[in-house]
């Protein structure tokens, strides 16, 4: 089963962190990141996913990458000893799945039940600002659009769906996966950890996940572009919308963790007029 599980949050450097522990020898990370066999929409993202990675189940990759891929698409009816047989057992095995991190109560719980010992990393980002690079994602990037050309109701929607709005409420994530796991099987980590030094970033959920950290395995990866979306073009009634949206929940975070929280407290100031 696998050694360890990435639930998200998403756009945390999830994509930079699956292409360097895949260039470590001891441990094994899908080829095709998101499994997502626990998701409700699986088998959807499983065939979106099939027209870009159908070119690699026969050039372009390994041989054992060839035959994992043809395995996880080419299978037409998955069960849990499929999923598992997706992980091979003489390696640190483990899913990189953002996705995860919106799981409900008891998807959490059969998780829990299938793989009482598998640990779990959990990176966030400041609820409001990852709801913006979300929302850039969703209705600039991926529709081709320029960001002027975007209406603030746009990004409003997206933020406000409640997909959305569930991969930034880090608590809620929090509270259901500490009540099947316990404290010790659950990293959690900070993107600005991520962006201030990679190394450290990387070189902690090593650590955790039972590998040993060498510069050398990750001299190709570890210096990978990041490109944090910044909120420039974003308008301002949007900026204003998202932050007293996530008033509340950086302030929860504020008080559980402190550290890097009172960057995010600073960040939404200038958005409130009734203050924080």
């Amino acid at each position: 089963m696998p050694s360890f599980l990435f639930i998200g949050a998403p756009r945390t450097g999830s994509t930079w962190l699956q292409e360097n522990l895949q260039q470590h020898p001891d441990i094994f990370v899908p080829p095709c990141k998101s499994v997502l066999y626990f998701h409700p929409r699986f088998q959807i993202y499983r065939l979106k996913k099939l027209t870009r990675f159908w070119p690699l189940m026969f050039r372009g990759t390994s041989k054992q990458n060839r035959i994992w891929l043809r395995r996880f698409f080419f299978t037409p009816f998955t069960n849990d000893t499929w999923y598992n047989g997706l992980f091979p057992s003489n390696k640190i095995s483990g899913e990189i799945a953002e996705a995860y991190c919106s799981l409900p109560n008891e998807t959490v719980k059969k998780i829990g039940t299938m793989m009482p010992d598998t640990k779990i990393i959990f990176t966030m980002r400041n609820p409001f600002e990852r709801a913006l690079s979300h929302a850039k994602l969703g209705v600039v990037k991926r529709k081709n659009k320029s960001i002027g050309d975007v209406a603030a109701s746009d990004y409003i929607r997206h933020i406000d769906h409640p997909s959305n709005v569930a991969r930034s409420t880090y608590t809620k994530t929090l509270d259901i996966w500490q009540d099947v796991f316990p404290q010790h099987q659950i990293h959690v980590a900070f993107y600005e950890e991520f962006l201030e030094s990679p190394s450290s970033y990387l070189r902690n959920i090593c650590n955790f996940i039972g590998a040993k950290y060498k510069d050398e395995y990750f001299a190709n990866t570890i210096d990978a572009h990041i490109n944090p979306a910044g909120l420039d073009g974003i308008p301002a009634e949007v900026l204003k919308h998202t932050a007293q949206k996530y008033k509340d929940e950086i302030k929860r975070l504020h008080d559980r963790f402190g550290g890097y929280t009172n960057s995010w407290m600073n960040s939404i100031k200038p958005y409130l007029d009734d203050g924080i």
